[in-house]
């Protein structure tokens, strides 16, 4: 969430710089880092919807990874790419908690 957030602010100011292929990954990283956040939120006080909202989280970290993906050289957009792997891999393993 984080990282994402951070990717946001990143990708602001590119599209002020003009770059404006970074429009489509500044709206990703904002929509990733909320879903991260509700999975949390739900996971924490054991919502009954927690499973969904992981299984969410994962499709919107792996779609936020992808797109960071594109902009290998760009280091804050690299580190949200490395990050939502690493979150999506989380959420898989805490969605097969969930499910037992």
């Amino acid at each position: 969430m984080i990282e994402c957030n951070i990717c946001f602010h990143d990708c602001a100011e590119q599209l002020a710089d003009g770059n404006k292929e970074h429009s489509a990954t500044l709206h990703i990283c904002v929509d990733c880092a909320d879903a991260c956040k509700h999975a949390a939120t739900l996971v924490a006080r054991h919502s009954p919807f927690a499973a969904h909202a992981c299984e969410s989280c994962i499709k919107c970290t792996e779609a936020c990874a992808t797109a960071c993906e594109k902009f290998p050289d760009d280091k804050h957009v690299d580190a949200c790419a490395k990050a939502c792997r690493e979150f999506a891999k989380s959420c898989k393993e805490m969605l097969a908690h969930l499910k037992d």
